[in-house]
This record gives C-alpha cells, sequence and structure tokens, in this order.
C-alpha cells in the first residue's frame, strides 16, 4: 500500500511474508526528501523461546550515510509477546550522483544457548 504525502515524500508499509527463523519484519518507509529515506522496522519473535543479545545492524553503499536508533532493550520476547523497534535514517552523500539507496540488515541473536545470524535486502 502506498500512500502520497506533501512534497515527494511517501509512505509504505511491507511485512515481509516468511518469517526469518522466526523473525517477524515489518517495515515502514519514508522519505522526506529525494535525498532521505527514513526506515522504520518493527522485529517480533514468533518462535516459543525468547531470543537474547538481538542486534539488528544496517549495511549500507559508501555514498549512503547512516544514523540507525539502538533498541531499549536486546530481549525479543517468544510468541509475540513483545517488539524491538528501530528507526534508521539514510541520506545519500556526495558521491551518490544519483544511485538508488540500499540497505542490508543484519540481524544477530542468541536462540537457546545457539548463536544465530540472518541478513536480508531492503527494499522500498
Amino acid at each position: 500500500m502506498a500512500t502520497t504525502h506533501k512534497g515527494s515524500s511517501t509512505r509504505r508499509d511491507l511485512n515481509y511474508p516468511d518469517p526469518l527463523n522466526g523473525i517477524k519484519v515489518m517495515i515502514e518507509f519514508a522519505r522526506p526528501s529525494h535525498d532521505i529515506m527514513i526506515v522504520n522496522v518493527t522485529f517480533m519473535n514468533q518462535k516459543a523461546n525468547a531470543l537474547t543479545d538481538f542486534n539488528s545492524t544496517p549495511v549500507v553503499p559508501d555514498y549512503v550515510d547512516v544514523d540507525a536508533s539502538g533498541f531499549a532493550s536486546n530481549f525479543l520476547p517468544g510468541n509475540n509477546q513483545g517488539f524491538l523497534q528501530q528507526k534508521i535514517t539514510m541520506k545519500n552523500n556526495a558521491m551518490a550522483n544519483g544511485k538508488p539507496f540500499k540497505l542490508q540488515l543484519r540481524l544477530s541473536y542468541v536462540d537457546g544457548g545457539q548463536r544465530g545470524q540472518v541478513s536480508f535486502e531492503v527494499r522500498e
């Protein structure tokens, strides 16, 4: 679903349909200007076990400056009983030359004493 707002700002909600190792990812995009993108990400855990040491690291090309908020906690409860949110602000720098935004998220966590990791590309 896409909604157009004042100026060039757009908003789109995206739910990744297949949970990534039991982690449900919901993404909302905002474009306040052509060279800035804000990505709000919500993570939920569909597994029975809680995930600990949960971390999400944004990876972007050299031509993108990125600022990401940390989580209030690194504990993600099981059975969709809670969520963690992250705000990622990306800005094309002088090297961008009109290139599109690219974002990859790397998730790491501990599930029942075992370390886990998954990466995926975020597309607007």
